[in-house]
C-alpha cells in the first residue's frame, strides 16, 4: 500500500465538512420554524 492510498483527499475533507455544515444549518433552520409556527398559534390563541 502506498501513502497515497491511506490518505483521504483534501477535496473529500471539505465536502464531507460542507456536508456537515449543511445538514447543521437545516436542522438549526428547522427548529427556528416550529418555534415560530408554535409562536405564531400561541398569539392567536391568546388575541382571541
Amino acid at each position: 500500500m502506498n501513502y497515497n492510498e491511506g490518505v483521504i483527499t483534501l477535496e473529500q475533507t471539505i465536502n464531507s465538512f460542507s456536508a456537515m455544515v449543511n445538514s447543521n444549518f437545516n436542522y438549526i433552520s428547522s427548529a427556528i420554524n416550529i418555534l415560530l409556527a408554535e409562536t405564531k398559534i400561541n398569539i392567536n390563541n391568546n388575541i382571541k
